[in-house]
């Protein structure tokens, strides 16, 4: 079985450490963004970007909790496991790539995982199951199992076709029941 897993919000915990980051460079206290962009920060899109382009932004991130044991798990289970990640439109894309690249190796995963850094849209990349943390939902396939990792900034999406899960244990448990 495929398993399309979003990288940023799903296994890495970006936001966590653009928090961190925020705070050093703007010297204000940002809490966990509550929508999909960054307004209750109160920063511009420009800014955020800017903090994306830090050297080692996406390499020295923690992962999300037990989002490493999932993947792991996933593999031993005999799924293929495609990491698939937009960094297109970054200051440096081929820092964050290669900064990507780097994350899934500390972690042991680099051999056992496909990455794809999609141009722009992660449905091009069928997949029979889906997790991924966007509120739009424009990356569920349809017919196929679409999991909605949950966070904070999506907790207003909702589709029928779409299951939201609560951690990486409950990745495990929704693919172990509806496979």
């Amino acid at each position: 079985m495929i398993i399309n897993v979003d990288s940023d919000g799903v296994v890495y915990d970006l936001v966590s450490l653009t928090q961190e980051l925020a705070r050093r460079e703007y010297g204000a206290d940002f809490p966990k963004p509550t929508s999909w962009g960054f307004e209750n920060w109160h920063i511009t899109w420009d800014q955020v970007f800017a903090l994306w382009g830090i050297p080692g932004v996406f390499e020295h991130g923690q992962p999300e909790p037990w989002a490493i044991d999932g993947i792991k798990d996933l593999l031993n289970n005999d799924h293929t496991v495609r990491i698939v990640t937009n960094k297109h439109g970054l200051p440096d894309p081929a820092q964050a790539m290669q900064e990507t690249i780097e994350f899934y190796s500390f972690w042991d995963l680099l051999d056992d995982v496909d990455i794809v850094f999609s141009g722009s849209y992660a449905k091009e990349y069928e997949a029979d199951v889906i997790i991924d943390d966007k509120p739009t939902l424009e990356w569920a396939q349809d017919g196929k199992i679409n999991l909605l990792y949950n966070q904070p900034w999506n907790r207003d999406a909702y589709n029928l076709s779409v299951i939201r899960v609560h951690g990486w244990s409950a990745v495990g448990t929704a693919i172990a029941v509806l496979t």
